[in-house]
């Protein structure tokens, strides 16, 4: 009964379905390991996974639909079910497709009642680099990333032209990791945007914040997206224009925009002086935006924003201002804001011996906080650097990484792994002025406190791109520009 029922089941499945109740997500997919399948349907009804490695024949490897336990089973009664294909650790593999899709069906008679979406994913050696099959639909160096309740991914602004001269647009795409393809948004941002940021609320929208617009003005305005409609909607403004500011959701809903600067280098006194200490905070009920705190060192642009374990919040490095006889000259930040939501104040921080500018920022498993990479002065003449810092909150001390990175940089996203390591993917070498990128791909160890390099490189160099960490456990890296500034549409998958 149950070949029959597969056999008949496939012709519906490839045609699909009047439903659309049923859902698939598919994670995993390293060799020698396996690829978790999750259904989402209707409570109590009979599911049937399909695998293949063609999309237009399903049905072509019935048998392992028919004979993998949990392939064929019942929604419990949350309308959940799991299964587990386990994979061969064979390397030529490495790079293979597989295709997946799931039908729902009820009886008897049996009829097929719901068909998921076709879920595809390739598979990939442990800690490896696989060409995603995804394209942009148009250039995003210093665009901005944001994953939305259903795994998709919102890719926001950024921009051709150079990574401190773009040209921005006011276009979004959304990557789907199920299909690992990119389609354009309906929607467009009330403005042009690079150098922006993106934060997920708790009802699943995006508040999209600031930026650089395509006359390189710096914008004060904000949009809400809503992941429903496909859609972007203008809210209230920040008082302010900003870029290089962080935007923190709080755990009361709200978001908190912190620093910035209202000018874009080169034009070195209008970047200097546009530099703020001021705050914002958007509420997402009232739409509004009210100050903030004032950041207790001074002012900061292009700084990180960690939040710890005990809900504070760390603000290490970026650009500050210093007073020199009277005169003020830009500096990077050596002394960190740590924000204390509980008695709603700043406490006092560690003092670095150097800070840094354009550096990233992760927390550890144990919650430290990994900061790693940067310049170590004005950014115009210094060079990138290799060195990396843990910074403790028990002790509120940091601690130098004796090993050095293999490669310097800057501009390079960087996300922890299942084990507890770290992924540092690109980024930019030599000096943000004279721009090179590389496509090394290095991982933290900080049980040892050391790097090494990972088994594959980029696809290409990237400076400048966004990454995020995916719901599946992979890592996406997309975009940026190449080591002649080139913008790049591709993009990378890191499987773990």
């Amino acid at each position: 009964m149950i070949k029959t029922l597969s056999a008949l089941s496939l012709s519906l499945v490839l045609i699909g379905s009047a439903h659309a109740n049923l859902d698939i997500h598919v994670s995993g997919g390293t060799l020698g390991g396996s690829v978790q399948i999750d259904l989402i349907g209707d409570a109590g009804e009979t599911y049937l996974i399909f695998v293949s490695d063609d999309p237009n024949n399903l049905i072509k490897w019935s048998d392992i639909t028919i004979n993998t336990p949990g392939f064929v089973g019942g929604l419990n009664g949350s309308g959940l079910a799991s299964a587990t294909l386990p994979l061969p650790g064979a390397k030529v593999l490495d790079g293979f497709q597989l295709y997946f899709q799931a039908i729902t069906v009820n009886g008897p008679p049996y009829v097929v009642d719901d068909t998921s979406p076709l879920c595809a994913m390739k598979l990939a050696e442990p800690l490896g680099i696989v060409a995603s099959n995804a394209s942009l639909t148009t250039a995003r160096t210093n665009g901005a990333l944001a994953e939305l309740p259903d795994g998709r991914v919102l890719i926001t602004g950024g921009g051709g032209g150079t990574i401190f001269s773009p040209a921005p647009v006011s276009s979004a795409d959304i990557y789907d990791p199920c299909t690992d393809s990119i389609t354009p948004s309906s929607g467009t941002m009330s403005s042009e945007r690079a150098f922006h940021t993106t934060t997920v609320l708790a009802d699943g929208r995006v508040l999209v914040a600031g930026g650089a617009d395509a006359a390189l003005a710096i914008t004060p305005t904000m949009d809400i997206y809503d992941p429903v409609a496909d859609q972007f909607s203008a809210t209230t403004p920040l008082s302010r224009a900003r870029i290089g500011h962080t935007a923190t959701a709080q755990s009361d809903g709200t978001v908190w925009i912190v620093g910035g600067t209202n000018a874009l280098l080169p034009d070195y006194l209008a970047f200097l002086f546009g530099n703020t200490a001021g705050t914002e905070i958007w509420d997402p009920v009232t739409g509004s935006v009210v100050p903030g705190p004032i950041l207790d060192w001074g002012p900061r642009a292009f700084h990180t924003a960690v939040t710890l374990n005990d809900g504070k919040i760390l603000f290490s490095g970026g650009y500050s201002i210093s007073d020199n006889f009277g005169f003020p000259i830009a500096i990077i930040a050596s002394q960190d804001s740590l924000w204390d939501p509980v008695s709603g104040s700043f406490v006092p921080s560690f003092l670095r011996s150097s800070g840094t500018v354009g550096h990233s920022a992760t927390m550890l498993g144990d919650g430290r906080v990994l900061l790693a990479g940067g310049a170590t002065a004005p950014v115009e003449t210094t060079p990138t650097t290799a060195f990396a810092r843990i910074y403790d909150p028990v002790t509120d001390a940091y601690s130098i990484i004796n090993q050095v990175m293999s490669t310097p940089r800057g501009l390079f996203p960087m996300f922890q792994l299942d084990d507890g390591r770290v992924a540092l993917f690109g980024g930019v070498t030599g000096n943000f002025t004279a721009v090179s990128a590389t496509d090394v791909v290095e991982i933290f160890d900080p049980t040892t406190e050391t790097f090494s390099l990972a088994p594959d490189p980029l696809g290409v160099s990237r400076a400048a791109s966004q990454g995020i960490r995916l719901s599946n456990g992979r890592i996406l890296v997309i975009g940026g520009s190449n080591a002649s500034e080139t913008p790049q549409l591709s993009a990378d998958l890191f499987v773990q």
